[in-house]
């Protein structure tokens, strides 16, 4: 299980916090940022993951919260 802020428990987190304390912005950590763009270098397996990140972020900005994803490397 993935424990960064776009996945896993940390979804898990910013979503109870965005739902049930009205959380109208998050910084999301985790060991890789999003990428800017598709340079044709990713796997599927890479384009999967990055999916999911970005599907993340877009259901709590649908939410109504402002979302920052950070690196912590």
């Amino acid at each position: 299980m993935d424990y960064g802020g776009t996945r896993g428990i940390g979804y898990l987190c910013a979503q109870h916090f965005i739902r049930h304390y009205g959380v109208k912005r998050l910084v999301l950590s985790g060991r890789d940022t999003l990428p800017r763009e598709n340079t044709g270098e990713l796997t599927n397996n890479e384009m999967a993951s990055w999916a999911e990140k970005i599907r993340s972020v877009r259901t709590f900005e649908a939410e109504g919260a402002k979302v920052k994803v950070s690196s912590v490397l």
